[in-house]
């Protein structure tokens, strides 16, 4: 019989928690020079910026094809399709991010000149493409794409089809995509590379799950034991990992936040330097004037770090902390002029944030999916609003956030702030998949636009210009939002905004029953497909006068690309109410959004 002491020894040494396998730490250099190669697909989360640097500075100049795949090509994912190493990229937009979304030069010029090919998805569709990648199941279905240019343009990996099952609705389906590599910008994770995202998943797992193999670039490498501590938060498994390399800051110029883990320090997202970065992409000489300076002649992270400055870094850390908005609260106050009167931009958000509150009052609406800019400043005045009155209309972010109350002083849909005010921290997929999109939404959809035609089509792809084929900025989550119950589109107005016929539908107008400017309301009535003139706004002509309304139904039709129907009745909207300023004034102090 063996000896109880020597059972205690062998059952101690067998089930005691162990770390096993060889650590994948190494230093970023390391791990982009042995695992990265050129004519690769990469899949990149939208805040690996120090991943980005060092592909630059490893591959600038060569002409590696990399073929980029990427939920959004901004900020540093910009500059890897600007710089040469992208001949092609599979995204959903290609944007500026701060102050406001616009199209980017370069970008443009790469497009047209043959060196990029952009591929263009909506940002469900895409992470569905990735998610039918990891399951190995060839495809999944998809509610998105339908009735636009992009189903068309994607006819090799989107097809539609009758459900098989009965229900007599049209179906989509994406084709997977299986990326050779991710490089993913992750909070903490341990030596062996057990990953933990931050909150929230604005880019979710499915990327990386998808992909032949897991660069990860974290804050910071802890124990194996803080992940067990935290295991529900962990979103990439370590097997799937090849590198883990620690990059302090690795996100920056974008934000990084995650609350809720212990001893972590969030930090906010670099405005000056989004400015600064925007400015010197205009144009290609300013470009590589500002690559050598950040990029190229800095050797690593601790050089941009050192570049950076420690002022700089504790100020960002600042701003990622819980509350920190109240600390910004009077100085914001004190600058604001409260006395100026409304801008165009104010006025069509007061008409546009009424209307929404009357259609969630009365259809029951219970969330609202918000884009970015006036329409997103909409749905918050909209929310504050019906809050007062009683009316609990939840926020939805595509990120992944919902049943916040956005802070006051920063109107950016990244605004760190906001997190800690959510209800709901989850992921792109589940918000448009289930809460925007899914069978039983409740969810009302605000959003923007470059152009709209007659029927509510929206354009924010492409357009053709004395120059050729021009792209803009990409749909985005758009094309997924319009799958709510209802869609507002609150956009400015000019006759090349409102077009006949837009020459590339990025969202189909069916479900877009209203349409506001800053000059007039614009509805779909008894059935119609297309948009009637049902009210005119007053506070943007005749110097806040309005003029008459015989002048100002003029004026819509002087600034409308198609015949314009005029309901017999002309309601007459009125200016914005103190209550209406002060809120939107509170929430974009600075005017990002609101207009001069």
């Amino acid at each position: 019989m063996p000896h109880r002491d020597d059972i205690r020894r062998i059952v101690e040494e067998t089930f005691r928690l162990k770390d096993s396998g060889e650590s994948k730490a190494m230093f970023l250099s390391q791990a982009i020079a042995t695992l990265v190669k050129p004519g690769m697909s990469l899949f990149t989360s939208r805040n690996c910026s120090a991943a980005a640097t060092e592909l630059i500075r490893q591959f600038h100049g060569k002409a590696p094809g990399f073929t980029l795949i990427t939920l959004s090509t901004r900020d540093y994912n910009m500059l890897l399709a600007v710089t040469g190493l992208v001949s092609k990229s599979i995204t959903t937009s290609a944007s500026y991010s701060y102050p406001s979304p616009a199209p980017i030069p370069l970008v443009q010029e790469a497009v047209r000149s043959g060196k990029l090919h952009v591929e263009n998805w909506s940002l469900l569709s895409l992470q569905q493409r990735l998610m039918a990648g990891a399951m190995g199941c060839g495809f999944t279905p998809t509610m998105s794409l339908l009735g636009s240019s992009m189903a068309e343009e994607n006819s090799d990996s989107f097809r539609v089809m009758e459900d098989p099952f009965g229900s007599g609705r049209s179906v989509g389906m994406v084709k997977a995509l299986n990326p050779d590599l991710a490089l993913i910008h992750g909070c903490v994770a341990d030596p062996f590379g057990n990953t933990i995202l931050a909150t929230p998943g604005e880019d979710p797992y499915w990327g990386p799950w998808a992909s032949g193999g897991v660069i990860v670039t974290v804050e910071k490498i802890v124990s194996p034991d803080f992940i067990r501590e935290h295991a529900t938060q962990v979103k990439i498994p370590g097997y799937m990992v090849k590198a883990v390399c620690e990059v302090p800051l690795g996100a920056h110029p974008a934000g990084l936040a995650h609350h809720e883990l212990r001893d972590f320090e969030s930090y906010g997202a670099d405005y000056d330097f989004l400015v600064g970065l925007r400015q010197a992409s205009r144009n290609q000489a300013a470009l590589d004037v500002w690559l050598r300076e950040w990029v190229l002649d800095v050797a690593d992270q601790q050089g941009y770090l050192q570049k950076l400055g420690t002022e700089r870094t504790v100020f960002l850390k600042g701003k990622g902390r819980k509350g920190a908005w109240e600390h910004r609260m009077e100085p914001m106050l004190e600058e604001v002029d409260w006395e100026r009167p409304p801008s165009p931009a104010e006025a069509m958000i007061a008409a546009a944030s009424r209307h929404i509150m009357g259609l969630v009052q009365e259809k029951g609406y219970l969330t609202a999916l918000v884009g970015v800019g006036a329409s997103g400043i909409t749905g918050w005045v909209s929310h504050y609003r019906l809050l007062k009155e009683g009316y609990p209309l939840e926020l939805i972010l595509g990120s992944g956030q919902l049943g916040h109350s956005p802070r006051p002083g920063d109107p950016m849909l990244t605004n760190i702030s906001n997190i800690p005010a959510a209800k709901m921290l989850s992921d792109s997929v589940s918000v448009y998949a289930g809460l925007v999109g899914g069978e039983t939404n409740r969810c009302i959809s605000v959003l923007g636009g470059a152009q709209v035609d007659r029927f509510g089509n929206i354009n924010t792809t492409k357009l053709t210009t004395s120059k050729g084929e021009t792209y803009l900025t990409g749909t985005g989550g758009a094309n997924d939002a319009i799958n709510s119950r209802e869609s507002v589109l609150v956009m400015n107005q000019s006759r090349n905004r409102f077009v006949e016929q837009v020459e590339y539908i990025t969202c189909p107008g069916d479900r877009i029953r209203t349409l506001i400017s800053p000059m007039g309301v614009f509805r779909k009535l008894n059935g119609d497909r297309d948009f009637t003139l049902v009210a005119c706004l007053s506070a943007c002509l005749s110097g806040g006068k309005g003029g008459s309304m015989e002048d100002r139904v003029a004026a819509v039709r002087a600034n409308c690309g198609w015949e314009l129907k005029v309901a017999l009745q002309l309601e007459d909207i009125s200016p914005p109410t103190v209550e209406e300023l002060t809120i939107m004034r509170a929430l974009d102090p600075e005017r990002a959004f609101l207009g001069d």
